[in-house]
């Protein structure tokens, strides 16, 4: 079955795949071959606009590529301390251990959820640093103060920076929902 709308995905398809490359897992733009490709349609119907799509849709691919790069990153370097966090022990650390984990759980765990959250405070927004919290709290690993206020200092303490997008209020809104 050879539908008109079947042939034009086929085309669309085909040109596309001579546009981009696969290099190491993500799709590379090959300027060469997009130059020759625009140049050769450019008096097609649509020409500006099949243009602006296609870089429009490069232009999201490449952000989503690009996150995704810096979440397997942070991934990569959260599983590198966590195979170093074991040979240090509390006298060779430097800080106080984060105050709200639960007085039930064992040392080495203790220092575990203290890595964890320093990380996420680093890593992660607001609301993200909230909702771990929740969990935390839901697993009984740690006992939340209800004072909003008591908390953000303490993972302001913790390396949360405090500029926009994690002013007190806001983490007072995130953390009280």
């Amino acid at each position: 079955d050879d539908h008109p709308m079947k042939r034009t995905a086929y085309k669309h398809y085909a040109a596309l795949r001579k546009l981009v490359e696969w290099k190491d897992g993500m799709l590379v733009m090959n300027p060469a071959r997009i130059g020759q490709h625009f140049y050769a349609s450019r008096h097609e119907e649509n020409a500006k606009q099949n243009r602006s799509s296609f870089l429009n849709y490069m232009y999201k691919i490449t952000l989503a590529q690009e996150e995704r790069a810096r979440l397997v990153e942070a991934q990569a370097e959260a599983l590198r301390q966590e195979e170093v966090l074991p040979t240090i022990n509390a006298q060779e650390r430097n800080m106080e251990r984060f105050h709200f984990v639960h007085p039930e759980i064992e040392n080495d765990e203790a220092w575990r959820i203290h890595e964890a959250v320093k990380r996420l405070v680093v890593y992660q927004k607001v609301p993200e640093i909230c909702t771990y919290l929740r969990e935390l709290k839901q697993k009984g690993k740690v006992m939340l103060p209800s004072n909003a206020a008591i908390m953000y200092n303490e993972l302001v303490r913790l390396g949360m920076p405090t500029g926009e997008g994690y002013s007190e209020k806001h983490f007072s809104n995130s953390y009280t929902k």
